[in-house]
C-alpha cells in the first residue's frame, strides 16, 4: 500500500533529480521559487534547456520531473495550472523547431572523428573537410549541400549565412541559414581554409 507508493515516489525523485537540480539552479540564478513555479517562468526555463541544445525528449523529462515535485509537495503542477498553455505551447515550439537543428552530440562526435582522418594537405581535403563541417552544423540534405556555391555564403564575424535553394531577393530572408561557429566541429575556421 502506502510504502510501495513511498518507494515509488523513491525512484522517481532519483530518477528525477538532474532535471530537478538543473530548475532549482536556474530559479536560483534568477531569484524565483521552484515550488509553485509560474507556468511563463517554466516555459522560459524549458526554451532556455533547448537554446542549450538538449533534446526534445530531455526537455519533456524535465518538464515531468517539475511535475514530479509539485505533486510531492501537493502542488499543481504548473502544466496543469490555468496557464499551463504557455507551457505546452513552448514544448510545441521546440519539438518542431528541433527537427530543423543539427543531429546530437554523439552524432557530432563520430563526424568530429571523420573530419580529423580528412589529413591530406590537398585543395580536395581542405573542401571535404568544410562541406562536411557545414553538412553537419547546418544539418543539410545532400542535394542542398551539392548546389552550394561561394557567392552563396557569406562570412560574418562569428558565423556564416548560406543562401539556399534559388530564392529571389526579396524571399532571400527565408532561405538564409545561419551558421555559428562552435568548438566542436569548428565550421568558419574549416570554411576559411
Amino acid at each position: 500500500g502506502d510504502h510501495q507508493g513511498a518507494a515509488a515516489a523513491g525512484l522517481l525523485d532519483s530518477a528525477y533529480a538532474n532535471d530537478w537540480a538543473r530548475f532549482l539552479a536556474w530559479c536560483d540564478a534568477r531569484h524565483v521559487a521552484p515550488i509553485a513555479a509560474d507556468p511563463e517562468m517554466v516555459a522560459q526555463f524549458l526554451e532556455s534547456e533547448s537554446t542549450l541544445g538538449y533534446s526534445p525528449r530531455t526537455i519533456s523529462h524535465r518538464l515531468a520531473a517539475i511535475g514530479h515535485m509539485h505533486r510531492r509537495h501537493r502542488v499543481v503542477p504548473p502544466l496543469l495550472h490555468k496557464n499551463g498553455g504557455t507551457i505546452r505551447a513552448t514544448l510545441a515550439r521546440i519539438s518542431s523547431a528541433q527537427t530543423n537543428q543539427h543531429p546530437l552530440q554523439a552524432t557530432t562526435t563520430v563526424l568530429r572523428s571523420i573530419l580529423q582522418s580528412i589529413e591530406e594537405d590537398t585543395l580536395d581535403a581542405a573542401r571535404d573537410r568544410a562541406l562536411l563541417a557545414l553538412r553537419i552544423a547546418g544539418a543539410f540534405q545532400l542535394s542542398e549541400l551539392a548546389s552550394l556555391s561561394f557567392n552563396k555564403i557569406k562570412r560574418e564575424d562569428n558565423r556564416l549565412e548560406i543562401q539556399l535553394g534559388r530564392g529571389t531577393p526579396r524571399s532571400r530572408s527565408h532561405n538564409v541559414l545561419t551558421i555559428f561557429d562552435d568548438a566542436v566541429l569548428r565550421p568558419l575556421a574549416l570554411f576559411d581554409e
